[in-house]
């Protein structure tokens, strides 16, 4: 990992891979958006498939329609801005961070839509966890190998938004696709899947408060992005579930825990920072503790705590 982070300080001319993989990831994007665009004008199209099958996870059209309005806005300004910057930093986190995994993914996604317009959800879903796969990968390796944290390089406004949260956006989108579509493709909306939608919620719920309080994933390094994505995702359950008040309200309080540790971790230190900040905190917290119990004249009880550790 630190020779991944040991990129040289200043610009650097592309590699042969770096201009193969811009090229790419422009034409890839180009073409997912026009298949997006043909799945919407077809008959039957995406939102009305959807709309034919709704599930348990399914989300507001308002929330997918901001989600997107936000998100391929970020994809393009990577393609078409920030992957062509000339610090060596950046283009090594397009070669070896992204690679070839987001051209991957865009073309995927025309797979998911041929086959979610023909209401072939089982294989729909086989494109989706391939996607996940793609997205989840290039996650992890931005925010293990080139967190804005740790290279000031990296740690610029423009590279943040247009490198670190798209992606991280995105894969918290496509944890709800896994999700959703397995709903659609293998349960229902039968009473007895009520608790699976639970569970799954739940299950949302831990992977975005994980990536924002610990960092389980990602060798501590955490992702207040992310864990926002996740609170607008248990959000929209909550509102298009509304009449499942169970759920619903399970939904609305985790976002709202969500957004919580979300805000904490951004406060306390950016979308990214490592867990030995919170370690020294807490021991910063242990000393002023035990210097109170002094003054109040509990040094008896200091000792002992003192000699324990």
């Amino acid at each position: 990992m630190d020779e991944l982070l040991s990129a040289s300080e200043g610009s650097h001319s592309a590699s042969q891979k770096v201009k193969l993989l811009r090229i790419g990831n422009i034409v890839s994007l180009l073409f997912c958006f026009g298949a997006i665009i043909v799945g919407l004008l077809v008959h039957p199209n995406i939102a009305e498939v959807g709309e034919a099958n709704p599930s348990y996870l399914t989300l507001p059209n308002l929330f997918v329609n901001i989600f997107w309005a936000i998100l391929f806005p970020l994809q393009f300004g990577f393609v078409l801005y920030a992957q062509f910057n000339a610090l060596h930093v950046v283009q090594e986190a397009v070669s070896r961070g992204i690679n070839w995994y987001f051209i991957a993914s865009n073309l995927l996604i025309p797979g998911w839509i041929l086959f979610w317009c023909k209401e072939e959800f089982a294989i729909s879903e086989i494109f989706i966890i391939l996607n996940t796969i793609a997205i989840t990968k290039i996650h992890r390796n931005l925010i293990i190998y080139y967190p804005p944290s740790t290279n000031s390089h990296l740690n610029s406004f423009k590279l943040i938004t247009f490198i670190h949260t798209p992606f991280s956006m995105y894969a918290a989108l496509t944890l709800l696709d896994v999700l959703h579509v397995g709903f659609v493709a293998f349960a229902g909306t039968d009473r007895e899947y009520q608790i699976l939608a639970c569970i799954a919620v739940w299950a949302l719920a831990i992977v975005g408060i994980g990536w924002t309080t610990v960092g389980l994933w990602s060798d501590g390094r955490r992702d207040s992005v992310f864990g926002i994505s996740i609170a607008w995702i248990l959000l929209g359950i909550a509102v298009q579930q509304r009449s499942v008040l169970f759920l619903s309200i399970q939904a609305i309080t985790l976002a709202i825990i969500q957004v919580h540790t979300a805000q904490d971790r951004y406060l306390n230190g950016g979308h990214y920072y490592k867990t030995i900040k919170n370690d020294y905190m807490m021991e910063m917290k242990t000393i002023e503790f035990m210097s109170l119990l002094q003054s109040l004249g509990v040094g008896s009880l200091g000792s002992r705590y003192s000699l324990n550790r």
